[in-house]
């Protein structure tokens, strides 16, 4: 067959589609920690904080009063000693002079510095939470872990979800239950693995209950949302952990894997933080004169033009501590799936 004349390549040559380009940062919504344990703005990168210990609250000290005598007199123990300390983690990332002149449309280098940074930002404090408090040994109310058998249920065992005749529901109703025997208030948020909501949502006890018509507001719907959960346990919210990191170093192939593991955490946030009002945790922010934060306690800037180097670069900081102010006001599920 004769190839025509002129041909494709000599009628074009290959650049840059300018429509669209390919990047991978990751939805904002992927990561929880900051929603767990809520963003508190400190003007200070260290200070005291005050807590009275939940028993203080819950004596029954008032006595009958018999006429012409002075009430009852009553007292509470305060604690002025926990602490927190805001460390300081930054990254940077630099845009020479002789890449930034010679690029071709569509590369944008400010707008993939901006969006890189902001990933890299989000995943180093989603690290760091599950590192520290998404695991066994920090959470002294409850420290369970999941087994294949039923069999092997006892004190500090449960039955993975996604084993045939787990009781979900009422597994996770009797530890809100219990923990708020000891606190006086419900544990009000959930947040688990993507690989735990993937059993979850499909799990029979929520979808029975759905099916029935128990749940307002999901009008039959086949499967649970995460609202719907959040109704039939009667708790403030339901977060789900779908971020991902990626644990090779450079140049080896890519080990990506969700942060969140599958895993489970019930925990305790206040509608809205302020004084005298209980949590299980924080994550402090300091927001000195020159950081102009965001709702998440990081600032990004562009840094002055290096001449010596030829070189511009783009930063992103945060001065934060990740806090857990109430040890026993959590019940953790490790391997709630198999």
């Amino acid at each position: 067959m004769p190839v025509p004349s002129p041909g494709q390549y000599d009628v074009h040559i290959n650049g840059l589609m300018t429509e669209m380009s390919l990047g991978w940062p990751q939805l904002h919504d992927s990561f929880v920690a900051d929603r767990t344990f809520q963003v508190i703005s400190s003007k200070h990168r260290s200070d005291n904080y005050l807590r009275i210990p939940p028993g203080e609250w819950n004596r029954n000290q008032m006595q009958e009063r018999a006429p012409a005598t002075e009430s009852a007199g009553s007292n509470y123990k305060i604690d002025t000693t926990p602490t927190f300390y805001c460390r300081r983690f930054s990254l940077h990332h630099d845009i020479p002079d002789e890449i930034d002149n010679d690029k071709d449309d569509p590369i944008d280098l400010d707008l993939q510095a901006n969006y890189f940074l902001t990933s890299q930002a989000l995943i180093n404090r989603e690290v760091a939470w599950v590192n520290a408090y998404f695991k066994t040994g920090v959470w002294t109310a409850f420290d369970l872990d999941g087994v294949s058998s039923a069999g092997s249920v006892d004190a500090t065992h449960f039955l993975q979800y996604n084993q045939t005749d787990s009781d979900f529901l009422a597994v996770i109703r009797r530890y809100i239950t219990d923990c708020s025997e000891k606190y006086g208030r419900r544990l009000n948020c959930m947040t688990m693995g993507q690989r735990v909501w993937d059993v979850v949502i499909d799990h029979p006890d929520l979808v029975g209950r759905i099916d029935r018509g128990q749940t307002q507001g999901v009008a039959g719907a086949p499967k649970v949302i995460r609202d719907a959960l959040a109704m039939l346990l009667e708790i403030q919210e339901v977060n789900v952990m779908s971020g991902i990191v990626n644990n090779a170093i450079p140049g080896a192939a890519d080990s990506q894997a969700f942060i969140g593991g599958k895993h489970l955490l019930l925990s305790y946030k206040p509608p809205v933080p302020g004084r005298l009002t209980p949590a299980s945790g924080y994550t402090f922010v300091w927001q000195g004169d020159d950081l102009q934060n965001n709702e998440r306690g990081w600032a990004l800037y562009d840094l002055p033009y290096e001449a010596r180097r030829k070189c511009r670069s783009m930063e992103i900081e945060s001065f934060y501590d990740l806090k857990q102010v109430e040890a026993g006001f959590g019940v953790f599920f490790e391997n709630a799936v198999s």
